[in-house]
């Protein structure tokens, strides 16, 4: 899965649930995730609806998740 206008390395799953796909992506703030949802995403043929989840925190290994 290619998209013109991705941000650099864009890394797509291909998952089971409620969703089809999950394309991880980098940006730089909350402004470009905008930009890059409304102006690229969104107009990708085949896109019937977007969700977006944004990472408050990504834990290590060695995080304790109790």
């Amino acid at each position: 899965m290619r998209s013109s206008g991705c941000p650099k390395g864009p890394r797509p799953h291909h998952v089971t649930g409620n969703y089809d796909y999950l394309l991880q992506i980098k940006v730089a703030d909350l402004t470009a995730h905008e930009d890059f949802h409304a102006n690229r995403l969104a107009s990708t043929p085949g896109g019937a609806m977007v969700t977006s989840y944004v990472t408050m925190k990504t834990l290590s290994p060695d995080t304790a998740t109790s």
